[in-house]
């Protein structure tokens, strides 16, 4: 009574989906799930931050936005290496990389899986151009704003938990040094205002490397 049905419901997927998804083969990506968590933990502390009141929505597209990628590894030999390659490239054309390789990429991957599991629209529609998301903003059209902000927050959320650095292995997160602008605007904040953020998660014991 004291969670409500919504905030029920998401645990028992949060539990159910990564059971599913804790195989020997994760092991080889580095604290996977504690990564995962990081991010989800995060947006929901952006969301409350922000006044945004989907955080439950923002924890679940935290939590699996990449859930595409333990499944490109149990399935292609030398994922792993395209999926480090991709976070090491400046460029930052890991969604290109992961199409030319293997004919898919862990976004789509993802959204199927987010949309089997009954995550809510708007979070599966955001892992599906997870790391296209200058399309996402530049490509807008009505009823679009919502969408943009869960994309917004997770990016901030990724960025503030080094992904870049536990999934990718990359000394740079060069997604956000391409994409964080787009971010910021649409939320109409200054770097400031996103330092600001990052120290209250910080204070929050979370998203510290």
């Amino acid at each position: 009574m004291m969670l409500g049905a919504d905030s029920l419901a998401s645990i028992l997927n949060s539990i159910a989906v990564k059971s599913e998804l804790s195989d020997d083969n994760i092991k080889s990506l580095h604290s996977f799930w504690d990564t995962a968590t990081d991010v989800a933990t995060i947006s929901a502390s952006i969301a409350d931050q922000l006044n945004f009141k989907f955080k439950d929505e923002c924890y679940a597209l935290g939590l699996f936005h990449n859930a595409g990628i333990p499944l490109m590894l149990k399935r292609f030999d030398g994922y792993k290496e395209v999926l480090q390659q991709g976070y090491q490239d400046p460029n930052f054309l890991l969604t290109d990389l992961e199409n030319q390789a293997f004919k898919t990429n862990h976004s789509v991957v993802g959204y199927f899986l987010a949309k089997s599991w009954g995550l809510p629209k708007s979070c599966c529609s955001v892992i599906a151009k997870h790391h296209r998301i200058d399309r996402l903003f530049n490509n807008r059209v009505p009823g679009d704003g919502l969408y943009l902000t869960f994309a917004a927050i997770l990016k901030m959320a990724e960025h503030i938990a080094s992904v870049h650095k536990h999934i990718g292995e990359a000394s740079e997160d060069y997604e956000w040094q391409q994409i964080g602008h787009y971010a910021l605007d649409h939320l109409d904040l200054t770097e400031y205002d996103f330092e600001g953020i990052i120290e209250v998660c910080h204070e929050q014991g979370i998203g510290i490397a």
